[in-house]
């Protein structure tokens, strides 16, 4: 078994002029990370949130291995993540877990950031 990055970062959005992931713009601009930080389009790998029904969700890896986790909050796989299972990944996760949404503000009380401001600030994080 290979280590685990001790980043995660989940997002499946296409850049709506290009078509291409917006994730993979994000691992280029911050290639000098590489080492520390996983970019992902899909969330199958690590996740499996079993029924689809959002009761439950099992983490494929070990969290003690992960510092961040970062997960676009209107993932589609190919169906949306019921809200639900944010709240189960939020108790499984805690603190590790940060959601971002373009509809939403940032908190950081609660891990909570605008997408945008994800994308751009990304590299500073």
């Amino acid at each position: 078994m290979t280590k685990q990055k001790p980043i995660l970062f989940f997002d499946e959005g296409n850049v709506e002029k290009t078509d291409v992931f917006r994730v993979l713009s994000l691992k280029e601009t911050c290639s000098d990370y590489e080492p520390i930080v996983g970019f992902f389009t899909e969330l199958n790998q690590h996740f499996d949130f079993a029924d689809g029904s959002g009761n439950e969700v099992n983490i494929l890896f070990s969290v003690d291995e992960i510092d961040y986790i970062f997960i676009h909050h209107s993932f589609n796989m190919p169906y949306s993540i019921p809200s639900n299972c944010f709240d189960l990944l939020r108790e499984q996760l805690g603190e590790k877990l940060v959601v971002f949404s373009g509809e939403t503000a940032n908190d950081l009380k609660v891990n909570r950031l605008k997408r945008d401001d994800t994308y751009k600030n990304f590299n500073f994080f």
